[in-house]
């Protein structure tokens, strides 16, 4: 057992005489390279329609800060359609990005850095 004096010094020695939280850094992350994911949200016959989904899915947390893009259709394309995409997401960025926009019951698309798109709803 301890002495009372030893008491005293072993709680006056004590590492950790408060708790204080550490306030919180907001950092933009950047993507690493090859890391450039993207969401697409749909493909429209039309430039409007398109844009309008753009606008639409930009408004929710989890395309915050992500640029938008329109894919227009290339001449050759029998069906021409605009693509929808949000971009710059790491994969698993893209998939929670898109598992939210699912339960904002939007459609969406992962699609991989080389362009393939790998899930859909």
């Amino acid at each position: 057992m301890l002495s009372r004096a030893a008491s005293r010094v072993a709680a006056r020695l004590s590492p950790i005489a408060k708790a204080e939280a550490a306030t919180i850094a907001h950092e933009q992350r950047t993507v690493p390279a090859g890391e450039h994911w993207s969401i697409q949200l749909g493909a429209f016959r039309g430039e409007d329609a398109a844009e309008k989904a753009g606008r639409t899915a930009a408004l929710l947390p989890a395309a915050k800060g992500k640029p938008l893009q329109i894919v227009t259709p290339a001449k050759s394309d029998k069906d021409r359609l605009y693509r929808t995409r949000l971009l710059n997401f790491t994969s698993q960025e893209a998939w929670g990005a898109c598992i939210a926009l699912h339960k904002k019951d939007l459609e969406c698309s992962v699609v991989s850095p080389a362009g393939v798109k790998v899930a859909n709803r």
